[in-house]
């Protein structure tokens, strides 16, 4: 019997689903816990494109206790420094408010094709129980090659609650650790839990900070495409009137595919293509700001104060704030003076605000951040997220692109479009569905099929050949309901 999960899917009832969990030792601070399970038969629908189902194999679980009055009380009260507790407590704010942006935003952003370049989203939920997690792992954790008692679950379970989310993070150990616990002071039972799930990255998969490292070359014309990637993000970001505002690059993932690919970007009608053997996946929301959702109270506080992650939307901040990174993983070395010159040329023209770019630039290099001393004027006057977007695609050399489209055109080309139009957003950020189901079948619609003779005409020349083939490989290469 085939799973199957939607975007609105209950997490709390998936047992059946799963055939093994494992999970990882951290340092993190975040108060959650991760697991990675393996599913069995198992896909993800979406919504919006009734023909798209896609089988998931791995996930990635995140784990953390519901925010609530009651639970802000217990917190308090067993948290051991008081430096914790608002911690604690405002991290709690910030994970719920990842699964809004989660639900709202990413998920649209993915299932009605305006943007390839984030993590592959699933569902999440906030009222499971104790007992729902218990069904998770009964069964399902080996540990050693012997799988764990009821006992020893229930054990490692209500220790992880008690040391991760009632406490300190730091030192965190993976669920299947089977050891003894001293008798945790609390009742698991009487808390919900939420998940976040997404799905989980392919081994061929890195940081952004890892990719640098090993590709330390001024010349690798693979760096623009990334960058190039990582801005269409932001600009999709920024017609939901979202900030990430933790866009580091230990936040973006990079996926080394099998073979280069073909991706596609309508940009506010204009049209981008680049040919690359690397995908973009970002992630990481719970200190993102969206307007139309409100405020994020993780973000209230010292970390607006001294960071700059505020309940502000400035369309820009991210990519400048990324290059800040970039300068200091990347271009300390002096013999990298011109790829600086470069960024600095794509965020703007103007000498001035080139030079206070760079002054704010050092003070950041020791810090993911910027600090409080920063004007934020100062992204008004660089370019906007859309010109810098087109900077970078004049740094992409095209050459190869259309032959391959000729070669690969059965396999990936329509996988990889991305249609992003201001005009498929409402004026507070919303994302309007319905319009950008039309938005994304007016590219594809150029391609007429007469399913009486089942053969296809092209119109629009950037359409693959797609002769000969029959209607129903052309519905499964295009992926689409009907048109």
């Amino acid at each position: 019997m085939n799973c199957v999960i939607k975007k609105d899917t209950n997490l709390c009832q998936i047992k059946n689903c799963i055939i093994d969990v494992s999970g990882m030792d951290s340092n993190s601070v975040s108060p959650s816990d991760t697991w990675f399970l393996q599913f069995n038969n198992t896909f993800y629908k979406n919504e919006y494109f009734l023909n798209e189902n896609t089988k998931i194999e791995k996930g990635f679980l995140k784990l953390f206790l519901s925010i609530d009055d009651n639970l802000i009380k217990e917190v308090n009260k067993e948290a051991s420094k008081e430096t914790i507790k608002d911690t604690r407590k405002r991290s709690l704010y910030g994970l719920s408010y990842e699964i809004d942006v989660y639900k709202e935003v990413i998920s649209k952003f993915l299932d009605l094709k305006i943007c390839v370049n984030f993590v592959n989203f699933l569902s999440a939920t906030r009222t499971c129980t104790y007992e729902n997690l218990i069904s998770f792992l009964k069964n399902n954790v080996v540990v050693k090659g012997e799988k764990l008692s009821q006992i020893e679950i229930e054990n490692s379970l209500k220790n992880t609650i008690y040391q991760c989310f009632i406490n300190s993070c730091e030192k965190r150990k993976n669920i299947a650790r089977n050891e003894k616990i001293e008798k945790v002071p609390f009742d698991p039972r009487k808390y919900n839990y939420s998940v976040i799930l997404v799905e989980s990255i392919p081994k061929n998969t890195m940081t952004f900070t890892k990719w640098l490292i090993l590709n330390y070359s001024k010349h690798n014309y693979e760096f623009w495409n990334i960058l190039f990637q990582i801005t269409a993000a932001c600009y999709t970001m920024s017609l939901s009137k979202m900030n990430h505002n933790d866009l580091h690059a230990s936040n973006i993932f990079i996926q080394e595919l099998n073979e280069p690919e073909v991706f596609i970007y309508y940009m506010n009608d204009i049209k981008y293509k680049i040919l690359t053997k690397f995908k973009v996946l970002i992630f990481d929301f719970d200190r993102s700001y969206v307007e139309f959702l409100g405020e994020n109270k993780f973000l209230k506080g010292s970390l607006c104060k001294k960071n700059q992650q505020c309940n502000e939307f400035i369309e820009n901040k991210d990519i400048i704030k990324l290059f800040c990174y970039i300068f200091k993983r990347y271009f300390l070395d002096e013999r990298n003076e011109d790829v600086k010159k470069e960024l600095l040329n794509i965020i703007s023209e103007n000498e001035k605000v080139q030079n206070d770019i760079l002054e704010i630039y050092k003070d950041c290099l020791l810090t993911y951040f910027f600090n409080n001393s920063v004007d934020v004027n100062i992204f008004k006057k660089c370019s906007s997220i859309l010109e810098i977007l087109q900077n970078i695609y004049e740094k992409i050399e095209n050459e190869e692109v259309e032959e391959v489209v000729k070669k690969n055109y059965k396999k990936k080309y329509i996988k990889n479009v991305s249609v992003c139009n201001s005009s498929c957003f409402f004026e507070n950020g919303e994302i309007n569905v319905s319009k950008s189901i039309r938005c994304y079948k007016e590219i594809i619609k150029e391609i007429e099929i007469d399913k009486n003779e089942k053969k296809v005409k092209i119109i629009n020349p950037d359409i693959p050949n797609l002769q000969g083939y029959t209607t129903e490989e052309i519905l499964d290469i295009l992926k689409i309901e009907s048109f």
